[in-house]
């Protein structure tokens, strides 16, 4: 009798313990079922907000690109010689650098019918030069058609071999800052015979 009630013990026991165990298997389950959904959760809302800041980032770019693109009415980097009519000028190109030579008095080139803008909207004219060699000035005579070369806009060189950013107010001339539309102009590189000068960009903006 004895023997049957201990056999009977060590069964209560055992089941108690499968018991026990199946329970705390079953809440490991749970729980870990619960640690992988809110991992999946959390890596679905970290997918979406990449995704979010990377169509902002698009978003962003594409503004800057729009705002970069309206700021300049006229970009000219030299990528190639260019074929303007010129006077007194030696010109040649070399990875978007372009040098200018003077072969007599007043050189110039003609940039007719290049662009078309109002000088109440775009205002300024850089220049990314540097002088090789002489010192003068750069003067514009902008045009709104190519026999009207009346009125000037003009800048003294920074002589000293650095590149610079020249840049023209076309306010300046009051009769320039009234025109209707510039169509181009008459670009006197310099007034001289001796100066000769490098140039990386010419670009019209606001």
């Amino acid at each position: 009798m004895k023997l049957k009630n201990e056999k009977g013990s060590m069964a209560a026991y055992v089941a108690i313990v499968l018991l026990t165990m199946l329970i705390i298997l079953t809440s490991v389950y749970f729980i870990s079922n619960a640690s992988v959904k809110n991992q999946l959760i959390t890596a679905m809302k970290v997918k979406e907000t990449y995704e979010t800041d990377n169509a902002k980032a698009a978003d962003i770019y594409s503004a800057l690109v729009k705002k970069n693109e309206e700021k300049y009415v006229y970009v000219e980097e030299f990528n190639t010689l260019p074929s303007y009519p010129m006077s007194n000028t030696e010109l040649s190109v070399s990875d978007g650098i372009l040098t200018l030579k003077p072969t007599g008095i007043d050189p110039m080139i003609f940039m007719y019918n290049v662009t078309s803008f109002s000088p109440l909207e775009y205002r300024y004219i850089d220049v990314r030069y540097r002088v090789l060699e002489g010192n003068d000035m750069m003067e514009f005579f902008m045009i709104e058609n190519p026999t009207d070369q009346t009125y000037s806009v003009v800048h003294a060189f920074e002589p000293d071999g650095n590149w610079h950013v020249l840049t023209i107010d076309l306010w300046s001339n009051e009769a320039v800052k009234q025109r209707e539309t510039i169509t181009g102009w008459r670009w006197d590189w310099t007034g001289d015979n001796k100066t000769s000068i490098q140039v990386d960009y010419i670009k019209i903006r606001k």
